[in-house]
């Protein structure tokens, strides 16, 4: 799973890259933004969210049981509730398309909301292709394939990528971004595409299924309510996001993408790949043993989740304080992306890393509630966490509208440091409920060790930043400032490295082993 995200990533970064290059902080790259909103609102609500709180528990237990013929007729009639649901809100959101521009980004001047509108009527269709690309995810997932469903989204990336370098030397910004919108259409097929013949050997799946009156379905809907509130409060938090970065500078809508794209690649990448993969097995082992026996293993397995992610995201969150402008520079710089963009994306990034430790962690708590099937814990907590988002970001704009400058720091990173603080304290409540049902977590001395040897390795950073820039040539050029970018994200690796090895956090010496294993197979 890891990998198939890291692939899909990679591809997002280089996408990114391609847009920064060509688009920058333009008002079409921020009409784009705004018309992806929809399509990944839509995505989130009714696919990877609510199926994976509400679908794959259920199908998992019913294969885990040998239920072959009811895991079937599962999977068939969630395809068809999906594809009847999808088709009617991409009928209606074509029509609508003037009144969600209004609703994205109301700051937005006239004739960037006419282009927004008209991306938005392009995007619609692709939408519904995403969700049921999130249905193959599901099934693909309950039955241990991971690499194809994370892996799918690549030919999505390449779809855009290869719009913006067939197009971006040879046509104007908002021209560029409506070619864009046709490969988000042709990629979202693709994605989808690409998946079916794997879901349609594992699932023996090959029509939809009408059939909705049986037990299981009912279970899996009786889930879906409540997880599609919980989701749906959620993507309000996203749009109100959009919101107050269109009442900021012009740019700061861009600006938050693209520390967004970045600060969600670890979160992608070791929060959701271990929590995703954790569910499945959950669900599977929560439907059989005494439940005791299943309450400490659903322990075990958390605390060792807990750990593997935690030893990634420690130094990334550091990371993004102490050389977040070097990580900038090597996915972003360049183009129309340049020191002044660099300088204002900074400060947002470095606000993602208080955000990033708890939404990591809280993902794996939520795994485990929707695995024991309590799909309206995790919901209202969301409800909470939002409604506090919302608070703080509100005072965010009321403070700024009265001409408060937040001492120099791009104003949008206050919307980020509001989600940061209603993050954690979803993480707590979820894990109070996590020990109410399961018992009592242990304490893992090898979390606070990895995040010492993180901040270790964060001031050895910083103290080769300053003798590196008096030593080395200034960074005049884009490929000179690549250069000092890389060499200082291979001094923080290293650091951390030593430091976690030296205090023998038990995953760095997992891998220093696993690796030596490779090493000495490959001589021989």
């Amino acid at each position: 799973m890891a990998l198939g995200i890291l692939l899909s990533r990679i591809l997002g970064l280089v996408r990114e890259r391609f847009f920064a290059f060509y688009l920058g902080n333009s008002d079409a790259g921020d009409a784009f933004r705004a018309a992806l909103r929809i399509p990944n609102i839509l995505q989130n609500l009714l696919g990877e969210g609510v199926l994976s709180a509400s679908f794959i528990p259920v199908y998992a237990r019913l294969e885990a049981q040998a239920r072959a013929r009811e895991a079937e007729t599962l999977a068939r009639a969630v395809f068809a509730f999906l594809l009847v649901l999808v088709s009617l809100l991409v009928a209606l959101g074509l029509g609508a398309s003037e009144y969600l521009a209004d609703w994205l980004a109301p700051g937005f001047a006239p004739e960037k909301r006419a282009l927004t509108v008209e991306l938005l009527r392009i995007v619609f269709p692709g939408t519904g292709f995403l969700v049921l690309s999130a249905w193959c995810l599901g099934v693909l997932n309950s039955h241990h394939r991971f690499f194809l469903a994370y892996a799918a989204p690549v030919v999505w990336n390449l779809a855009l990528i290869g719009a913006l370098a067939l197009y971006g030397d040879h046509e104007g910004a908002p021209e560029l971004v409506r070619r864009l919108a046709w490969a988000f259409v042709v990629g979202s097929l693709a994605q989808f595409a690409v998946q079916l013949p794997s879901v349609w050997r594992l699932a023996r799946f090959w029509l939809p299924s009408f059939r909705w009156k049986n037990d299981a379905f009912r279970r899996v809907l009786g889930g879906f309510g409540p997880v599609l509130l919980g989701r749906g409060v959620v993507q309000i938090s996203a749009y109100v996001d959009t919101i107050v970065a269109s009442l900021f500078a012009p740019g700061s809508l861009s600006i938050l993408v693209y520390a967004q794209t970045l600060a969600t690649l670890p979160l992608s990448l070791f929060g959701m790949s271990v929590s995703a993969a954790e569910l499945p097995q959950l669900s599977r082992e929560l439907a059989t043993g005494q439940a005791g026996e299943q309450s400490t293993r659903l322990r075990e397995r958390l605390a060792a989740a807990r750990r593997r992610v935690i030893f990634f995201i420690a130094p990334t969150s550091v990371a993004f304080v102490v050389i977040g402008d070097s990580l900038l520079s090597v996915l972003y710089r360049g183009g129309a992306f340049g020191p002044e963009a660099l300088a204002r994306t900074w400060p947002v990034l470095a606000a993602y890393a208080f955000w990033l430790p708890a939404s990591t962690v809280g993902r794996l708590y939520s795994s485990a509630l929707f695995a024991a099937q309590d799909t309206r814990t995790p919901p209202i907590v969301a409800i909470v966490r939002v409604a506090l988002g919302l608070a703080l970001s509100g005072l965010a704009v009321f403070v700024y509208r009265w001409g408060f400058d937040f001492g120099g720091f791009e104003a949008v990173t206050a919307v980020v440091a509001a989600a940061a603080v209603a993050g954690g304290l979803e993480a707590s409540l979820l894990r109070r409920r996590v020990i109410r049902l399961f018992g009592a977590l242990p304490r893992d001395p090898a979390v606070t060790k990895a995040w010492l040897a993180a901040l270790v390795a964060g001031l050895g950073g910083f103290g080769a930043r300053s003798v590196l820039s008096g030593r080395l040539p200034g960074a005049t050029s884009t490929a000179s400032a690549l250069a000092h970018a890389l060499l200082e994200i291979a001094l923080f690796a290293v650091f951390y490295a030593i430091a976690a090895l030296a205090l023998k956090v038990p995953e760095a010496q997992r891998l220093r082993a696993r690796l030596g294993r490779r090493g000495r197979g490959a001589t021989s």
